[in-house]
């Protein structure tokens, strides 16, 4: 059951969180997961009350947004759970005035090595004053004898081409995937900037009051993001400050299997979060911390490095 549990849950995993969080994206697109109350004790902060999230979509310019400016960010993560070191997750994304590329990549062992997870996923598209707009997305894992590869072509925000090996079919209790579903939508790579691309300002719910429309290849879902707090983050190097801590939930859209287990614990799941760290530099927010409990144990995703370079220079924030 363990094993199950982190095959599947804690990546098909990295593939997308987190965020950045890549990793916190490709958590929901596994899905394996069961329907079981988990309980995070560690969370100091009180529930907030339920405020409806902003839905991304594109909108005019304002003067008082954080403009996301040319860089180049590549981002190391050590991934825990149970308190234990299992992998690494890492993340590089450039940016200019009209382009963005995304490419991340993770390994886990676990199990004295009798369980191995490997992933790698891309995502490029343009970069406009309103968000990121997807022309090209892919995601492909090799997990001990199970293999698979994902592409996704976008056109004007909409999913053209969905290409899956080896082949996958939705079956009858699946909800079907409509070409509505396909529509505005962004790769799970790329709602991490559009994520990134929140209002700087005094109040703490502004990095997370938001609601992001994905589709992974396989399933149509919203990650919706609501603020719980802030907590003052520092190190050796200069990632430091307020971090806007972010609780997470789930909502599946389609794709997703009717009475599944794993689909109600995900969807039920509030302990999750990701601390989000201004980054004036890049004009952008950047994940410092994820948090996701599983029926298995807590997995966790810790920053070990983060270099950032703009036309002012280079910084290493975190080592």
């Amino acid at each position: 059951m363990v094993k199950r549990s982190l095959r599947s849950g804690l990546w098909a995993g990295a593939a997308a969180a987190a965020l950045l969080f890549l990793a916190l994206a490709a958590w929901f697109e596994s899905k394996g997961v069961h329907a079981e109350e988990a309980a995070d004790s560690s969370s100091a902060e009180a529930k907030p009350e339920e405020a409806k999230p902003k839905v991304l979509t594109p909108k005019a310019e304002n003067s008082e947004e954080l403009t996301v400016r040319a860089s180049t960010v590549n981002a190391a993560y050590r991934i825990h759970w149970l308190g234990a070191y299992i992998g690494d997750f890492r993340i590089r994304s450039s940016i200019t005035n009209r382009q963005y590329s995304l490419q991340a990549n993770a390994d886990v062992s676990v199990f004295f090595g009798t369980f191995k997870w490997e992933g790698a996923t891309s995502s490029r598209g343009l970069m406009t004053a309103n968000g990121p707009v997807p022309q090209n997305y892919t995601f492909r894992y090799a997990a001990n004898d199970r293999r698979e590869a994902i592409e996704l072509r976008f056109q004007q925000r909409t999913v053209q081409d969905i290409i899956i090996n080896p082949p996958h079919h939705l079956g009858s209790r699946n909800v079907p995937i409509t070409s509505a579903h396909l529509q505005n939508v962004v790769d799970p790579l790329s709602a991490i900037l559009l994520l990134a691309q929140a209002r700087l300002t005094r109040r703490s719910g502004d990095a997370c009051d938001k609601r992001l429309p994905i589709f992974d290849g396989k399933t149509r879902y919203d990650l919706i993001f609501s603020a719980k707090g802030t907590r003052a983050v520092g190190g050796t190097g200069k990632l430091r400050g307020t971090a806007y801590v972010c609780s997470v939930r789930y909502v599946p859209i389609a794709g997703h299997k009717i009475g599944k287990s794993e689909n109600d614990y995900a969807t039920g799941n509030t302990g999750i979060e990701v601390w989000l760290v201004p980054l004036p530099e890049a004009g952008l927010f950047v994940p410092y911390y994820v948090h996701v409990p599983t029926p298995a144990g807590t997995a966790s995703l810790v920053t070990a490095k983060f270099d950032v370079e703009t036309p002012a220079g280079r910084q290493a924030l975190a080592e």
